[in-house]
Parts: C-alpha cells; sequence; structure tokens
C-alpha cells in the first residue's frame, strides 16, 4: 500500500491553497456564535445587584480571553498568520470589545472572526 498525502484544498483559477477550508470557516464562525450568546446570557446577570455585577464581569472577562486565546491557536494550527494590519485590527477589536464589562455584549467574537476569515481567503 502506498502512503498518500494529504493536501490543502486549491481554489480553482487562482492555484493558491486554502489555508481554512470551507468547514473550518462554519465551524469557526459558529463557536464564535455560542461565545457570542453564552456571554449576552452571562450578562443578564447584570441586573443582580452587586453579587451579579461582579459574576457577570468576571465570567464575561474569563469567556473573553479564553475565546481568544483559542481562535489565536486555532488559526495558527491553520497557518493563518494574525500579524497583518487588517488582522491585527479586527482580532484586537474582538479582544478588546470581550474585555470590556457590558460591551462585550455585542457580537465582537463572530465579526472578529468572520473578518479574520475572509480577510484570509482574499
Amino acid at each position: 500500500m502506498s502512503a498518500q498525502a494529504t493536501t490543502m484544498p486549491v481554489i480553482p483559477k487562482s492555484g493558491k491553497k486554502m489555508k481554512i477550508t470551507g468547514l473550518t470557516a462554519v465551524l469557526m464562525i459558529g463557536v464564535a456564535l455560542i461565545i457570542d450568546l453564552l456571554v449576552l446570557f452571562i450578562n443578564l446577570l447584570h441586573f443582580i445587584p452587586v453579587v451579579g455585577n461582579f459574576f457577570a464581569s468576571m465570567f464575561g472577562y474569563l469567556i473573553g480571553l479564553t475565546a481568544g486565546m483559542i481562535f489565536t491557536f486555532w488559526f495558527f494550527l491553520k497557518g493563518v498568520k494574525l500579524m497583518t494590519p487588517k488582522r491585527i485590527l479586527s482580532m484586537g477589536s474582538g479582544w478588546l470589545i470581550a474585555i470590556i464589562p457590558v460591551l462585550n455584549t455585542l457580537p465582537g467574537w463572530t465579526i472578529a472572526i468572520t473578518a479574520t476569515i475572509a480577510s484570509s481567503r482574499v
């Protein structure tokens, strides 16, 4: 038996190798959407005086920090360089929105991941 090497999908017209496939893009955006929805529900704890504010801020911050590390590592595994101006801006905005209490209710990760995937496929 001969061992076949796995190859990355190739874009038909340009001949470039795609780093993020369609399935991976859907999975990444889906995970970002789930994280944003989770933070949205956690922010409902702000309606509980004192204790709710503390827990909502703490858990929102921890989830945002963890999400940022997960997505950065995921892009690293896929070979996407995040040190380009567009990607620094999109991922940086995701990190910034995620660590600011109440502002993290916005779908920052979903927007940041979608923009990063779009810029990596151009």
